[in-house]
């Protein structure tokens, strides 16, 4: 039933993951975040917010790796607006996304989505759903696999 709901996977490697670790749990953090980052043409996609814990949380984004350095640079220069215990990145992602009318509205869709990765043995680093979509980020080394199991469980070969 799911693959009528599904019509394509893609597959992005050109991205990198910036964590910005126990930041203030506090109203506006996220928008200083974003802000600062669209003000300078930093496209910005994934975003993922963890749940407070102690008054502090954890804000991770991805961005296209040619303005990593750059996205950086601009957070470390904002870092009086934006306080953090430290910032991290990775460059060793893939984001894979699954694309298909009413995905959100089907639970069968995601659930299927994280069995086959289960089964091909991917860890998932993070998760981003929409109303057509459900992203995962995943470690680079992982891509070929996921998107192996992916295309045979919704049938998209």
């Amino acid at each position: 039933m799911e693959q009528g709901f599904v019509s394509g996977v893609s597959v992005d490697k050109n991205i990198a993951r910036i964590s910005i670790i126990n930041v203030k749990d506090e109203p506006g953090i996220v928008y200083r975040i974003y802000n600062c980052l669209v003000q300078n043409q930093i496209k910005i996609d994934m975003i993922i917010q963890s749940g407070s814990k102690g008054g502090v949380q954890d804000i991770s984004l991805t961005v296209g790796k040619p303005f990593l350095q750059d996205a950086l640079d601009i957070i470390q220069a904002h870092s009086r607006e934006i306080p953090a215990e430290r910032v991290e990145y990775e460059t060793g992602v893939v984001k894979v996304t699954l694309v298909g009318h009413g995905i959100a509205g089907n639970p069968s869709v995601p659930a299927t989505l994280f069995e086959a990765l289960f089964a091909a043995g991917v860890n998932i680093k993070a998760i981003s759903t929409s109303e057509i979509r459900i992203t995962v980020l995943l470690d680079v080394r992982d891509a070929e696999k996921a998107l192996e199991a992916i295309q045979k469980v919704f049938h998209l070969k």
